[in-house]
């Protein structure tokens, strides 16, 4: 489990940079997992909430999760993006699909 209050380099997170329309963001600063099971992710979830996690002074929220679907073998990874500017949370989404060779 990753301590959620701490903050991580590039190399620690092995993290890639995103280029957005204004600004580059490093694959640097603070994470958290969420678990495959849907009630302890929503409690995560509700528990960054409460402790005000993301706050006035968040720049830019990444998430970043893949899914698959083995009926016709294709893995797709999703990366949502939240950008906030002047107090006005801009989000959009990136989605890139592959299918397994075998």
């Amino acid at each position: 489990m990753c301590n959620r209050w701490t903050y991580h380099t590039e190399e620690e997170l092995d993290g890639s940079g995103h280029k957005g329309k204004i600004a580059t963001y490093s694959g640097a600063g603070y994470y958290s997992d969420l678990s495959n099971n849907s009630a302890d992710s929503l409690s995560t979830i509700q528990d960054l909430k409460q402790n005000l996690w993301i706050d006035r002074g968040t720049r830019v929220v990444f998430i970043d999760f893949s899914v698959y679907n083995a009926n016709i073998n294709l893995f797709c990874i999703i990366r949502l993006v939240g950008v906030n500017d002047c107090s006005l949370l801009r989000c959009r989404g990136d989605a890139l699909s592959l299918r397994l060779l075998l």
